[in-house]
């Protein structure tokens, strides 16, 4: 039950409230005596320090770290946490007084790995706490649990209103709250307690706690519904556990109040990210009530650890598990066991240590079953051993460290892929679980360079592995690599596997038939093998993701390396409402020969249509490296072209792109303003702008819903540069198969420029490609996108390696389909001999699949549109302008 006062200024609370109380036990440290805390030393046990930071040594790292000097730190022997000083913040949420970073104290040499993006409390939904000034109660040198206190009011979560552009959809609300954040010595859980004080007319609300996480590194983990599964009715706790054994963020219930409850309004802010979600049920506050909530927010190695401490905290009578996990005789460290109750669903997992032992209390007579698996997450890319995610808001102290540790490694956390799952054993202790060792495939590259490794298995997979606590396998494939520098390791269970090596759309492929014996290495060396000219030519691909936006699905690193291991040359770092710079990842991955990057931004309102801003420069120290945040100021412009007007506003060296992306899509801009092709109308005007440059006709293999707008906005008079993208958000997602060709002078890829790019979307005319290189020329000159007198032989060369064929060229004059020619050759020549001005666009077919480097997939691509102006008067759109209210 949540403790609800009414009218009463200043009452007794339990004394895990006594922060909150009125007067007493409030000492109030002030700034200047926090500031000479000492907040970088490693504590002994018994010890716990809350200060401000003022030297960044103090903070640590992760995908998703963005403390600064001038927040606050709050920690001990186990635990740390970083509360944001009052203001504007990265994210989505955008309000300081809130834990925007949390990790366990780790050895030295081992980096940090912090796993939540935004985290905040929420008064009703979408009523936010907003910060107005944080300080320190307690700072701990006492011997006492050491206090951070926020205080202030609720603020509107900005995303949901300025997604849907409707200040009412939250209504305003008057509150006073406050949360104390307290850690005793030694303790892996910090306490939330909270007072809203509320000051409006009557209103139901739900008080709530939610974690955007690092959903790249981490996946959820929920009391009874183990990995990923849908929120139960009711549940006591909830968490993100790092893939790779980086660490467990756990929202928990406090002690003596019911359990949290499913809230399906809630989850859909999920939309926006991977979540944690702590919901009490609904409550109605009038005016002069005073409502306390207390829970926890936990981090530890393991789900157990916490579990163990928040059933002490809450009186539980316990049952202690304890036992080994081993593979032959040698025990697996990062291995995990998952505690089961008498319906099978999870409800703990312990991580072995370095002996292979795990520990596990849960509440008496509640476990009925132990597994242990250790399959991992069958994704593997070719960085070194303990390397840290990089994190684009960490202060520069701990970016310059991460860097370093991509270079050369660092001290790694235990984790054990490959060894599978052990049997089902009733719960006992001790109890020994049984795994497989797995075996090594070597693979080298003949070059040395990157690649993509698929393993697929021969047979099916032979095991069956419960979702509920293993990864699934990743594509239903066996595993996937991503190679940077010509050699790797990969560890797989013992099995028979079909290896397919590859570098994306230019070169030949590799495949191998291999098995794999426990404890045994089978190796593979692949030639791959240029087979397409790509002279005077560079592809990069204008849409794709990874942690920045809240939805990726990769880390940083990974983006880079699954671009570079396709063979495209330029990626472009396009997430959603971030600008991020990835090109000081390059040299620590050993990249920068193989692979440019370009700094952009996903702009993402769903009511006016995401578009791709680039290239941009980033601003490390504003919100969302300088993002436009269009969600804070929707209210100033009042159309779709002031929102491109606004987005142009961006930093850059010079003129920004804006590209449209899925435009007929519910995110679209096409699918927003109505947008008629047959008609050749626009039903709401103020949805409409053609002050975009570029359109993505080919996203992630899709491409027939756009074409026909294509050809329509050619027909009357726009022009607009077609490109191909992957929208990947993870390592797969048509990385690689999609792609934008355009001609480009550029010998060394590391001399790419902002100006190549602006030159090859805006001026040089562009393949979209869904596998094939077209070389369209007329007289031996590129012809893409270009305007001729009279009419022309225009020669099609299609340039693809072996294992993709391209059957069928199809011609489309003023939008209408007029040849169909089969192709014969590597050229082919195509006669444009229109009577009046006309506008031609070529595509590209082929009836067969592109495996086995993409299979189930047929190659198709276009060539931008060209123009022919029969009289040299000056070229005449064949339809008139699209209407628009």
């Amino acid at each position: 039950m949540l403790h609800r006062i009414r009218c009463v200024p200043c009452v007794l609370v339990p004394v895990l409230l006594f922060a909150i109380g009125c007067g007493t036990g409030d000492k109030d440290v002030s700034d200047s005596a926090t500031a000479s805390i000492d907040l970088v030393e490693r504590l002994d046990a018994g010890e716990v320090r809350a200060g401000r930071v003022t030297d960044e040594r103090a903070l640590f790292g992760g995908i998703s770290a963005e403390g600064r000097i001038g927040d606050f730190k709050i920690y001990n022997a186990h635990a740390q946490f970083i509360i944001q000083a009052p203001g504007d913040s990265n994210y989505y949420v955008g309000y300081g007084g809130s834990v925007i970073d949390a990790d366990t104290v780790r050895p030295d040499g081992q980096m940090g790995r912090d796993l939540i993006d935004d985290g905040s409390m929420m008064v009703g939904l979408g009523r936010m706490f907003e910060a107005e000034r944080v300080r320190v109660i307690n700072d701990g040198l006492d011997g006492t649990a050491a206090i951070v206190r926020a205080v202030g009011s609720v603020a509107p979560l900005t995303i949901l209103t300025g997604t849907l552009e409707a200040d009412g959809l939250i209504e305003a609300r008057s509150a006073t709250v406050t949360i104390d954040y307290i850690l005793r010595p030694d303790s892996r859980l910090l306490e939330l307690a909270s007072t809203v004080e509320w000051h409006s007319e009557a209103t139901p609300v739900q008080l709530a706690d939610m974690i955007f996480y690092s959903g790249e590194v981490a996946g959820r983990y929920g009391d009874t519904v183990g990995r990923d599964g849908d929120a139960p009715t009711s549940y006591r706790w909830t968490a993100a556990v790092g893939d790779h054994n980086d660490g467990v963020v756990a929202i928990m219930q406090g002690p003596g109040r019911d359990a949290f409850e499913a809230n399906s309004i809630l989850e859909l802010v999920g939309d926006f990210g991977p979540l944690l979600v702590g919901s009490n049920g609904t409550i109605t506050l009038n005016p002069g009530d005073t409502v306390r909530w207390s829970r926890f927010w936990g981090v530890g190695r393991d789900i157990a650890t916490l579990v163990d401490e928040w059933l002490q905290r809450n009186d539980q009578t316990t049952e202690a598990f304890e036992g080994r996990v081993v593979a032959g005789e040698a025990p697996v460290a990062g291995a995990r066991v998952h505690a089961l109750n008498a319906d099978g669903e999870p409800i703990s997992m312990a991580v072995t240590d370095d002996d292979g032992r795990y520990r596990m209390t849960l509440a008496a007579d509640e476990a009925a079953s132990l597994i242990a698996e250790s399959r991992g997450t069958g994704i593997h890319f070719d960085i070194p051993s303990g390397a840290g995610w990089y994190g684009a808001y960490a202060s520069e102290a701990i970016r310059s460290a991460t860097l370093q540790s991509i270079e050369d490694g660092a001290s790694p956390v235990a984790h054990s892929p490959g060894y599978g799952l052990s049997a089902v054993v009733d719960a006992a202790s001790p109890a020994t679980l049984e795994l497989t060792p797995p075996g090594q495939l070597n693979v080298t590259i003949a070059d040395g360079g990157p690649a993509v490794v698929r393993i697929g298995f021969a047979d099916g997979d032979p095991m069956d592995a419960p979702l509920s606590v293993a990864h699934r396998r990743p594509k239903g494939e066996a595993a996937w690599a991503y190679i940077a520098d010509g050699e790797m390791s990969v560890p797989l269970e013992p099995g028979a596997y079909r290896v397919v090596i590859h570098r994306g759309t230019t070169h030949e492929a590799v495949v191998a038939d291999v098995t794999i014996a426990s404890n045994e290495s089978a190796a593979v060396r692949a030639d791959l093998i240029p087979s397409v000219d790509t002279t005077g030519f560079r592809s990069m691909d204008p849409h794709s993701h990874a942690s920045p936006s809240g939805d990726g699905r990769i880390h940083m690193e990974g983006r880079l390396l699954v671009t570079a291991a396709h063979g495209v040359d330029i990626h472009v770092g396009t997430d959603h409402d971030h600008v991020v710079d990835y090109g000081v990842l390059l040299h620590p991955l050993g990249l920068t020969d193989r692979l440019a990057t370009i700094i952009a931004d996903e702009v993402s309102p769903t009511l006016r249509g995401h578009h791709n801003a680039y290239p941009l420069e980033s601003a490390p120290d504003e919100p969302n490296g300088g993002a436009f945040r269009w969600w804070k100021s929707w209210r100033d412009w009042s159309n779709t072209t002031g929102f491109h007007t606004w987005a142009r506003r961006m930093r850059s060296d010079g003129d920004i792109i804006l590209q449209a992306n899925h435009p007929t899509g519910s995110s679209g801009l096409f699918g927003n303003a109505g947008y008629d092709p047959v008609a050749g109308t626009i039903a709401k005007g103020s949805h409409w702008s053609t002050d975009f440059d570029a359109l993505e006709v080919l996203n992630d293999g899709s491409y027939s819903r756009v074409f026909p707008y294509y050809l329509d906005l050619l027909n009357r008079g726009l022009n607009p540069t077609p490109v191909g993208v992957s929208d990947s958000h993870g390592h797969h997602e048509g990385m690689g198969v999609n792609r934008t060709w355009a001609p480009m002078a550029l010998e060394r890829i590391q001399d790419l420029s902002n100006d190549h790019v602006r030159d090859a979307i805006l001026r040089s005319g562009t393949v979209a490609s869904f596998g094939p290189l077209v070389v369209p020329t007329v007289d031996g000159a590129w012809a893409a996108g270009n305007t001729f007198t009279g009419p022309v032989n225009l020669t099609v060369e299609v340039r693809a390696p072996s294992w993709m064929t391209v059957d069928e060229i199809h011609v489309y004059e003023n939008g209408l389909e007029t040849q169909t020619i089969v192709v014969t050759g590597p050229k082919t020549v195509v006669v444009l001999d229109p009577s009046v001005d006309s506008v031609y666009v070529l595509t590209v077919t082929g009836a067969d699949d592109m495996a086995p480097v993409y299979p189930d997939e047929r190659p198709w691509a276009l060539v931008q549109a060209l123009f022919i102006d029969v009289d040299g008067d000056g070229w005449t759109p064949p339809l008139p302008s699209l209407e628009a209210p």
